[in-house]
């Protein structure tokens, strides 16, 4: 029996989507982070849609709620007179990737969601965190809060939309 190796395709774009002004967050810069939150790691969801997405609505429709939702649209940092980690709203624009993929989607018969296969990531067409593992706090705070990975499946036509964010956003929201 003879095995063929496949190979897939990947074409993907990174897009900013900063928030529509004004926010809803407008005039509050750096929120309380308790110290028993620093916990630096992602929150990882992904959903999948029969059909694919239109790019410039989606694009419009992130940066309505980005206007509602803004404390999406800030970064982890240290606050200057207080010297201590806090959510700075910056109003920063999120990455979008869009993208389409070759290999098989969500619901074909081969497929595998697994983010790691022998040691080596897969599927990075559709899965990306929003901290690159082992992170220092410089890179913390260089990276948004918060990711959006949109792929189309080409066999399939189906799309996944992946999100990523940070453990912080919701320990900010309730402050």
């Amino acid at each position: 029996m003879r095995l063929e190796k496949k190979t897939f395709a990947l074409a993907c774009s990174i897009r900013t989507v900063a928030p529509k002004t004004p926010t809803a967050l407008d005039g509050v810069k750096w929120p309380p982070l308790p110290p028993t939150d620093y916990c630096f790691y992602p929150v990882v969801n992904t959903w999948t849609v029969p059909v694919p997405l239109d790019p410039d609505r989606l694009r419009k429709a992130l940066a309505k709620a980005l206007s509602v939702y803004s404390i999406n649209a800030a970064r982890l940092g240290i606050n200057p007179r207080t010297s201590t980690w806090q959510l700075n709203f910056v109003n920063q624009a999120v990455p979008l990737t869009i993208g389409t993929s070759s290999r098989p989607g969500p619901f074909a018969v081969d497929w595998n969601g697994k983010k790691i296969q022998n040691g080596a990531p897969i599927h990075q067409d559709y899965y990306d965190e929003v901290y690159p593992a082992g992170a220092t706090p410089d890179e913390y705070a260089a990276n948004p809060l918060m990711k959006l990975k949109v792929t189309t499946w080409t066999e399939t036509g189906q799309t996944s939309i992946m999100l990523s964010q940070s453990y912080h956003l919701g320990w900010a929201a309730a402050a």
